[in-house]
């Protein structure tokens, strides 16, 4: 069964970088449409790796709005993925942090305007599952992935025969952290490679010391509020 997190909010403004794309997928001359997958832990160890373990405290949403801002997008959605297994807040990457951390670190994130989907088990089947959805919203113009590894391939191929079955322009974006862990680099055959750098990943850290706010959880399709 899956958990979803949302609540308001949301920061981040442009920032430099160095990838730029554009294209709309509509036709419109209007900017493109993002929607954006984040596989959780994939994302924190590889900052963590690349930069230091206090990159791991990195607000997704806003690395988002400043990716998509910075290109000339529009940032239609984030949904962050994260897996409810006890055993994954354990991880065997020693830069990452502890369990309090990441359940903390997760809590943030859904105070955000993200939307949080826990399950149990590895979520990268429910992460293509949900990117192959996307493709089907001709509003999409940029499906962009964080934390994907090479696993994602048939995604950005779909992303190719998608594009084409519906005459129209969508392209498959795929963001790093240049460094020797496995999602380190793009994945392979991705329309556009985003190279994210240290000082970026700097203007999205969460704020140190501040209390997060208790997000309204989706559970079984029915909204509650935590106590």
């Amino acid at each position: 069964m899956t958990t979803q997190t949302e609540a308001p909010g949301g920061t981040g403004t442009a920032a430099p970088d160095r990838e730029a794309g554009g294209g709309t997928g509509t036709g419109t001359g209007s900017p493109a449409r993002v929607a954006v997958l984040c596989h959780a832990d994939n994302l924190r160890a590889s900052l963590a790796h690349a930069f230091g373990p206090g990159y791991a405290s990195v607000n997704p949403q806003a690395l988002a709005e400043r990716l998509a801002a910075e290109r000339g997008w529009d940032l239609a959605r984030l949904t962050v993925y994260a897996s409810s297994d006890p055993h994954t807040d354990n991880t065997s990457d020693t830069l990452l942090d502890d369990t309090g951390t990441r359940a903390a670190w997760l809590k943030r994130v859904g105070g955000t305007s993200a939307r949080l989907t826990t399950q149990p088990g590895d979520v990268t089947l429910r992460m293509a599952l949900d990117g192959t959805a996307q493709l089907r919203d001709r509003n999409i113009g940029i499906l962009m992935v964080m934390g994907a590894g090479p696993g994602f391939m048939a995604l950005a191929q779909d992303t190719r025969t998608a594009a084409r079955q519906q005459n129209r322009d969508i392209r498959f974006a795929s963001v790093f952290a240049p460094s020797s862990h496995p999602h380190g680099r793009a994945v392979p055959s991705a329309d556009l490679s985003v190279s994210i750098s240290r000082a970026l990943v700097e203007k999205c850290l969460f704020s140190a010391g501040a209390t997060p706010p208790s997000p309204r959880r989706i559970y079984a399709g029915r909204p509650s509020t935590d106590s």
